[in-house]
């Protein structure tokens, strides 16, 4: 009898997971961005929410290449102007010669409790040293902070 039941559990619970569909909004944790048309998910993602700041810093496994978002510890569900050296802010770094901070853009905080926060973000960028400039969209941030 007990074999039975085990088999009816089993057979019960691979109905539920063969039947749930995921939510694609809720999938993805961490930081990713398109950058002129090629995606850039950032392998290793870190916040740390410290003297009234919340840094969000996304890396490559070598450094070379890095987006960070800071912002207010405090923020509230919104949307944010992106601008050069702004209270809300966002720069991509590759190889540690090219840095990119918005010439305009927005970013959208979705939720922010419990030391998690999730938004989007797109903004055109400038080069800091030479002003070549780059597009970045489709920008989403899912992060648990300390």
């Amino acid at each position: 009898m007990k074999t039975f039941r085990f088999f009816i559990i089993l057979g019960l619970l691979a109905t539920v997971f063969i039947n749930c569909k995921k939510d694609g909004s809720n999938d993805f944790e961490g930081v990713r961005v398109t950058v002129d048309g090629d995606e850039w998910v950032a392998p290793t993602t870190t916040g740390i929410a410290q003297a009234g700041l919340l840094a969000i810093i996304g890396t490559n496994a070598t450094g070379s290449k890095s987006l960070t978002i800071s912002l207010p510890d405090d923020i509230e569900p919104g949307t944010y102007e992106l601008e050069p050296f702004g209270t809300v802010d966002v720069s991509f770094n590759e190889g540690g010669t090219t840095i990119y901070s918005p010439k305009s853009g927005e970013l959208v905080v979705t939720e922010h409790a419990g030391k998690r926060i999730k938004g989007t973000f797109k903004f055109e960028g400038e080069e800091v040293f030479n002003g070549d400039t780059a597009s970045f969209t489709d920008g989403e941030f899912n992060v648990a902070y300390q």
